[in-house]
């Protein structure tokens, strides 16, 4: 790997970002902790993610790296965001299946999840996380 400042920097982010996602979970409000958790974890694995992608020689590497976990993460801030925002400003009941499943429509996601009330959504892919 070539390392350079800029990787460096954003390598140095990411691995500060993860280990602040230890200390959220930790302290802050109760309402609030393992959403920003989850938003912290996200930013510091596109970090990271990011930064081994532009200090990799390897195609193979930058495609795997940068085109799958990097996407994974960056797509997954969106949803979580608004989850923190709508917790934080006590609307967490917002937080709904309709809601839910009209975001994974939106993004052509797959829904994981073991609750069957999901299959009344017309347009919704999901599975059950542990079939195979």
């Amino acid at each position: 790997m070539v390392w350079s400042l800029a990787s460096i920097v954003t390598l140095v982010v990411g691995v500060i970002t993860l280990a602040m996602t230890a200390i959220a979970l930790h302290v802050g409000r109760r309402i609030t902790r393992r959403s920003v958790a989850a938003l912290l974890f996200a930013v510091g694995v596109w970090n990271v993610a990011y930064a081994i992608e532009i200090a990799t020689p390897s195609l193979v590497v930058a495609e795997l790296v940068g085109g799958v976990v990097k996407y994974a993460a960056v797509s997954a801030v969106p949803p979580i965001l608004l989850i923190f925002v709508l917790r934080f400003t006590r609307r967490g009941r917002w937080i709904s299946r309709p809601l839910i499943a009209a975001l994974a429509i939106e993004h052509g996601c797959e829904w994981n999840t073991t609750d069957r009330g999901f299959a009344r959504f017309p347009g919704l892919r999901w599975r059950h996380p542990l079939s195979v």
